[in-house]
């Protein structure tokens, strides 16, 4: 678990419980819980309400305000929640030392897999990225093929040639790939 899950995971509970506290109060105000007279009397007093009233469009502009940052704050969390996984990376860390560590731009990789898989005469088009965490990531390719083409050779050659070669590049025995052939 990486350090963004766990602070996605205590907002989420922060949230989760701040919503938990106040439906719970509502509803044993409601009930009577607090005593009779809670549940008859409303929540905001005159005075405020009739503040709320006489700046009804401050409050309305502000609430209106409000709610689009939280909704817009919602969505990407909800949008990085849902790529985050497949997201592609822009950096690959090779090698950790005590001194520090070692790194290689991704699109350098996905450019050399791109040659690579183009040499087979069957490929028409492709499409490369590195995907996951830093230290393990994953490669996804989407490949095009010819009207012709063998789609088991193509994979063959993904699997030979290509994949062991970028394994060697990045030093990782790890590497996964996820090949697509469209037709």
């Amino acid at each position: 678990m990486n350090r963004s899950s766990s602070g996605d995971r205590v907002l989420v509970a922060l949230v989760g419980l701040v919503a938990l506290v106040a439906g719970g109060y509502g509803l044993a105000r409601g009930l009577g819980a607090l005593g009779a007279r809670q549940s008859d009397t409303v929540l905001l007093g005159e005075d405020v309400r009739a503040t709320m009233a006489d700046n009804a469009g401050w409050v309305g502009g502000a609430a209106t305000f409000v709610a689009l940052v939280l909704a817009w704050l919602g969505w990407r969390w909800l949008r990085r929640q849902l790529v985050g996984a497949s997201s592609p990376l822009r950096q690959v860390r090779i090698a950790t030392g005590a001194g520090g560590y070692t790194s290689v731009e991704a699109r350098a990789l996905t450019e050399a897999v791109v040659r690579d898989v183009e040499a087979d005469p069957h490929v028409k088009a492709v499409r490369a990225r590195l995907v996951g965490p830093e230290r393990a990531p994953g490669l996804e390719l989407a490949v095009d093929l010819t009207a012709s083409a063998d789609p088991g050779v193509v994979r063959r050659h993904v699997e030979d040639h290509v994949l062991p070669r970028a394994r060697a590049a990045l030093e990782s025995e790890d590497l996964t790939a996820r090949l697509r052939l469209r037709l």
